[in-house]
């Protein structure tokens, strides 16, 4: 009478049943060791964006030496040096300005709250009129003879 049920099941069907079984541990698994290689990036990710950031603080407290510097001007001979120095302390700022940008970007992608800069800020503020000054007065200095000694108009 039970032979009429007896089924015999092929090998690979068994073997997939048990796969099928097996496989949300495994899946588990995979999803554990993600979550753990995610978070020791992240902590990675974090101390690299700390070391950066404080390598950035030095240079702002060198910019802020630069202009020190270049706040010093009171001699037209010397225009020529000061304006150098400005020129290089404005691309500097403008290279800081985008740098500034790009940690913000990597702290909000990490849900980290932004650094503020408020010393840049300052000096990108202060320092506009005295690198106008120095860079006038490289133009009056190097310019002087032909504006005083050339016809205006040509």
């Amino acid at each position: 009478m039970l032979e009429e049920f007896s089924f015999t099941y092929k090998e690979y069907d068994i073997e997939q049943f048990w796969y099928m079984k097996i496989w949300p541990l495994k899946i588990q698994a995979c999803l554990t060791d993600g979550k753990n290689m995610m978070a020791d990036k992240n902590e990675l990710f974090s101390a690299r964006l700390e070391l950066e950031k404080e390598q950035f603080s030095k240079q702002i407290l060198q910019f802020q030496q630069n202009f020190e510097k270049i706040k010093e001007f009171t001699n037209l001979e010397k225009s020529q040096e000061f304006s150098t120095d400005a020129f290089q302390l404005k691309e500097a700022l403008q290279l800081a300005t985008i740098k500034v940008d790009e940690f913000h970007k990597r702290e909000v992608l990490f849900n980290l709250p932004e650094t503020p800069y408020p010393d840049l800020e300052d000096i990108n503020i202060n320092f506009k009129p005295f690198y106008e000054l120095t860079t006038i007065a490289y133009d009056v200095k190097n310019y002087f003879q032909d504006w005083t000694n050339n016809q205006l108009m040509r």
